[in-house]
Order: structure tokens, then C-alpha cells, then sequence
């Protein structure tokens, strides 16, 4: 009789969670990032423990955390999606089901999927999903949006069915969420994400990663 060992186990459980990690829409490599090794200001939302926090609360089973919009505003290079990628691996890690996709992307599937049965699963994990990470959200230069707004009403439509199923979602964006133009995205969709993240203070702003390196010597490069 061959008993596996306890670290073959260990080896092979991790494994498995990280390919899922990955057909979930992540990046593999981030698989293993820790919020300790995040660069920002001290004062940051993330150095002051909010994404922590947020995690624990979610796998806790808080449903006020696990229904809530929440928004990572910042410039690029800011470490929003690395961050987002460790709130996934942290989920996907317990067991949960967290979802990784582009806005952009998303509205395609969304659009597409009126006329293509095929993608019908894929619009089902998108829906039903535990937690929903939409990146470069609302960046007019990233999705390209139709005259006729056509494809604003469905993601409206996404959003508020998920908000229907008390599931949550985490938008990344470089768009000040008072910046978000209505008539681009619509008014009522740009209303129900401030409505939901100013109700639950749910806006998490990310720095430059560089501040808190300002007024340190550079390293020499050789």
C-alpha cells in the first residue's frame, strides 16, 4: 500500500487550487503574493489593513461585505490588480468561487452571448459567482462603447441581477468614481455604483507606489 505523505498532499492541493486560480481568469504567478509585500504610502487604505479586513470579513460569511460593491481607485502602477489578484487567491484558497475579468471583456461575453448559446456557462459563473473582479472598469479608451449605448443597458442589467443575488463585486479602475461620465455609461448605471460604495464606504483609493519611497537615496544599479 503507497500512503501519499502529508507534504505531497499539501503540494497537490495547492496545485490544483492554483490551475483553478488560473482558469478563473487570473494570473498564475500572483498566485502567491502577500499583501505584505505591497509598496504604498503608510496612510493607504491597503497599509491601514482594509483589503485584510475585507477578506476575513468575506470568509466570515458577512453578507453585507459579501453583497457590496466595492471600487479601487488609482493611477496606473498602483498595485490595484495585484491586490485584487491576492483577494482572489485568498477566496479561491478557502474554497470560494472569485471570478477575474475585463470590463471590456465582460461586455463583449455580455453582448455576444444574446446571440451565442455557447457562452451561456460563462455568463452563468460570471452571475453566480461569490465575488466578481471586473478590472479597467469604466475607462472609455479600454472599452469601447457604441454611440446608441447599446451594450449599457445589459451591463446595468448584470450589476443589478448580482446585486439581486447578494453577490459582490470589485471594480479596478484609474476613474475617480465622480469622474465616471454619464453620458458615456448611463446615469442610472453610474448612480447605483456611487449610491452602493458611498452607502458602505466601499471606495478604496491606491497611490502612487512610489510615495513612499520619496526622499530615500537611489539604489545603485551596478
Amino acid at each position: 500500500v503507497v500512503a501519499e505523505c502529508k507534504c505531497h498532499k499539501e503540494w497537490r492541493v495547492n496545485n490544483t487550487k492554483r490551475r483553478l486560480f488560473e482558469n478563473n481568469g487570473f494570473n498564475s504567478s500572483l498566485f502567491d503574493y502577500d499583501i505584505s509585500q505591497y509598496i504604498g504610502a503608510e496612510d493607504s487604505d491597503v497599509k491601514k489593513g482594509r483589503v485584510s479586513k475585507y477578506i476575513e470579513q468575506f470568509l466570515n460569511n458577512n453578507q453585507k461585505v459579501r453583497s457590496a460593491i466595492v471600487y479601487f481607485y488609482g493611477p496606473n502602477g498602483t498595485q490595484k490588480t495585484t491586490v485584487s489578484h491576492y483577494i482572489g487567491s485568498q477566496l479561491v484558497k478557502n474554497g470560494l468561487d472569485c471570478r477575474y475579468v475585463s470590463f471590456k471583456n465582460l461586455i463583449d461575453i455580455l453582448w455576444k452571448s444574446q446571440r451565442d448559446e455557447t457562452l451561456s456557462d460563462d455568463i452563468e459563473h460570471y452571475t453566480n459567482c461569490d465575488l466578481l473582479i471586473i478590472d479597467e472598469s469604466f475607462d472609455s479608451t479600454k472599452a469601447h462603447i457604441w454611440k446608441s449605448g447599446a451594450q449599457i443597458g445589459i451591463i446595468d442589467d448584470f450589476i443589478r441581477k448580482r446585486l439581486i443575488l447578494q453577490k459582490g463585486i470589485v471594480f479596478i479602475s484609474n476613474i475617480q468614481i465622480d469622474n465616471i461620465s454619464t453620458d458615456l455609461f448611463g446615469k442610472s448605471l453610474v448612480d447605483l455604483i456611487k449610491r452602493e460604495t458611498h452607502l458602505k464606504n466601499s471606495v478604496l483609493t491606491f497611490e502612487d507606489k512610489y510615495v513612499s519611497l520619496i526622499g530615500l537615496p537611489p539604489e545603485d544599479l551596478f
